[in-house]
């Protein structure tokens, strides 16, 4: 994606200045366009396609005057997503960091997911716990061609720190 004027005054500053609190060098574009049409319908349906923006990579290593590069494809910035993610519990004011699939609420509820935190924080839950509903993950059927595509695509090693492995199960 080409980088819009609007970004250019911005080129040289630093800091969170960007949408989503990114600094330019992480964001096309930095500046959100002013939405054409204020059609809330519209805009309920698409999100925000009406003005798209992109995540760079970011290196904390790479020199302050590097062009950062895109992504080559969803699964690479997933894959980013997810090792930022686990370097969560690591920060210092972290107390306690805990993994969850979706997959696995579906199959088990969240009662298990409520006590962990009860117990971790000292705290009684607010709120009844959702009970398992495995019958909705029939709703994400995986095809054979699909799962060999992924399977060659994804890394393994970023999805196996969430606790997903390669499988070949429709």
């Amino acid at each position: 994606m080409e980088r819009p004027e609007r970004d250019l005054p911005f080129v040289n500053l630093t800091g969170p200045i960007c949408q989503e609190s990114f600094a330019y060098n992480q964001i096309v574009p930095c500046l959100r366009a002013k939405q054409k049409s204020l059609d809330i319908e519209l805009h309920a349906k698409n999100f925000s396609s009406w003005d798209p923006f992109y995540e760079l990579r970011y290196d904390e290593n790479a020199p302050e005057d590097a062009v950062p590069s895109p992504y080559q494809n969803i699964l690479e910035l997933r894959a980013a997503k997810i090792r930022n993610l686990m370097s969560i519990e690591l920060w210092d004011w972290i107390g306690m960091f805990h993994c969850v699939q979706y997959e696995q609420l579906l199959e088990e509820g969240t009662k298990g997911l409520l006590q962990l935190l009860e117990e971790t924080s000292g705290h009684r839950a607010q709120c009844e716990p959702i009970a398992p509903a495995p019958n909705r993950l029939k709703n994400y059927k995986r095809r054979k061609p699909f799962l060999e595509s992924m399977n060659e695509m994804v890394d393994w090693k970023a999805e196996a720190l969430i606790g997903y492995q390669l499988t070949m199960e429709e």
